[in-house]
């Protein structure tokens, strides 16, 4: 086990069991130290698809593996080392939730919309 997950254990994390594949994301992810890893090249490293290896990796963090992403471009896959390292990753998730939850705010106006109205109402909202 690396010095990283081994201090991750210690610390009382993980605490769900994670397959082989899940956690050879992480060790792909590990290897490519500081500079983190694209999603490129962990999908080349692990021959997966992208959104497999990103399910991989939500699987890491529910589980308690302390995996960052740093934003912009190139990004990549990090494994963090101190709680700050963590910061940025959580601000682009939270920034990400806020976003959605704007959708989906819409998409329940319209769809109260479309289920009050006449045939023709309904045309005439999304523009028929």
């Amino acid at each position: 086990m690396s010095k990283r997950a081994t201090i991750a254990k210690e610390k009382g994390m993980p605490k769900k069991p994670i397959d082989s594949f899940t956690l050879s994301v992480f060790h792909h992810i590990e290897v490519a130290g500081r500079y983190g890893l694209q999603r490129s090249r962990l999908e080349w490293a692990t021959g997966r698809s992208d959104r497999t290896n990103r399910e991989a990796i939500a699987e890491l963090r529910v589980a308690g593996y302390p995996v960052g992403e740093h934003g912009g471009s190139p990004g990549g896959y990090f494994v963090a080392e101190k709680a700050s390292d963590l910061d940025g990753t959580i601000a682009r998730m939270e920034s990400r939730t806020r976003s959605m939850a704007m959708v989906l705010g819409g998409m329940r106006k319209t769809r109260r919309k479309l289920g009050h109205g006449e045939p023709q109402e309904q045309m005439e909202l999304i523009g028929e």
